[in-house]
């Protein structure tokens, strides 16, 4: 996660010191993602990177978050609990290189950190540091043969149910879906709508398996009228599906499915009512996940494909659509009793 963007409008490869003194004009207090460390020049330098190594540490057992170590000294105020951060920055009174910084970090932290950003923010004289650790695909990660989390805006060591549940943790592939109409005519009464589907991996250090999905419209597939296909489609033409759209899916790999729909539009029109894509997929690691879009038929939306697009859903865990439905277990065998079969 890019938590400067997040914070200050902009990457970290873009911060200045002007950004941090803007952004300390105004009070601030520390977050489970958000820590200030203020820099007390003089000092053994061993001990001050020993606390950022520790909040680091801490950070990568938990969500992340930002460190901003030059940040104005921590104010107590009367009747709040936690520090107030406001005004002047402080600084080492000497300039760190990038590569001794990361240096310091890794070589104290096991198993060794990935996924750290450093930034010195210099004047030629003095400067401060700005770091960005994501959450770790490794954790968890001790320091001083201590776990550490954040918790309540502070590093604290990890109670042993926590740590316990982090070498535990289970982890799947972040698959997600994302629909784009290619073209959209009208003819013969109908309208004839070109999609592509686009699946992606988003797991850099997991690949999926067996990638499978089903495509829900209220039009018909054009596809589906061609009886070498029948595997491919069901639903008297509503649905297509693939059980296996590909045996591996690697990280950043777009998967692409391209139909062909067809929609009767005196229908639409006389109902009132929007052209509907359900999209469910998910693989062999991976939980299901839904995508739901409205497409207009008609007026600006026949010359502006994105326009016509309304993203109901996009990329919803299926339990979570479930739970928006209000739909419970119970709910669900209950509904069985109406289920028609054909005869």
């Amino acid at each position: 996660m890019d938590f400067c963007t997040s914070h200050f409008g902009k990457s970290l490869a873009d911060m200045s010191i002007s950004d941090i003194e803007s952004y300390f004009l105004n009070e601030r207090i520390e977050t489970d993602q958000l820590e200030f460390k203020s820099i007390n020049p003089n000092g053994n330098i061993e001990e001050k990177f020993s606390g950022i190594q520790r909040s680091i540490s801490g950070f990568l057992n938990s969500s992340g978050g930002l460190i901003i170590w030059g940040a104005p000294q921590g104010q107590k105020i009367s009747g709040r609990k936690e520090k107030i951060y406001k005004g002047g920055l402080t600084f080492f009174n000497q300039i760190f290189e990038k590569d001794f910084i990361i240096s310091k970090i890794s070589d104290s932290i096991i198993p060794m950190p990935n996924n750290i950003r450093v930034k010195t923010l210099d004047d030629g004289n003095k400067c401060l540091i700005v770091l960005e650790i994501d959450i770790s695909e490794y954790s968890p990660h001790q320091f001083s043969n201590t776990y550490y989390m954040r918790i309540d805006g502070q590093t604290r060591p990890a109670p042993h149910h926590y740590i316990e549940a982090l070498f535990k943790k289970i982890k799947y592939p972040n698959i997600e879906a994302f629909l784009s109409i290619k073209d959209m005519k009208i003819q013969g009464g109908n309208v004839i709508i070109k999609i592509l589907v686009a699946f992606f991996n988003w797991s850099a250090l997991q690949n999926e398996e067996q990638l499978a999905f089903r495509i829900f419209t209220n039009g018909i597939f054009h596809g589906s009228s061609f009886q070498v296909n029948f595997n491919r489609y069901s639903n008297e033409g509503h649905e297509f599906f693939k059980t296996n759209a590909k045996d591996v899916v690697y990280y950043g790999e777009p998967i692409y499915e391209v139909e062909t729909i067809i929609f009767d539009l005196g229908d639409f029109l006389e109902n009132n009512s929007k052209a509907k894509i359900d999209i469910s997929f998910g693989g062999k690691f991976s939980p299901r996940k839904n995508c739901q879009y409205e497409i207009n038929l008609r007026g600006s939306g026949m010359e502006d494909y994105d326009a016509a697009v309304t993203i109901i859903n996009e990329n919803i865990l299926s339990i979570d659509l479930i739970e928006q439905k209000g739909q419970t277990k119970e709910s669900i065998i209950k509904s069985l009793k109406n289920v028609k079969l054909k005869q």
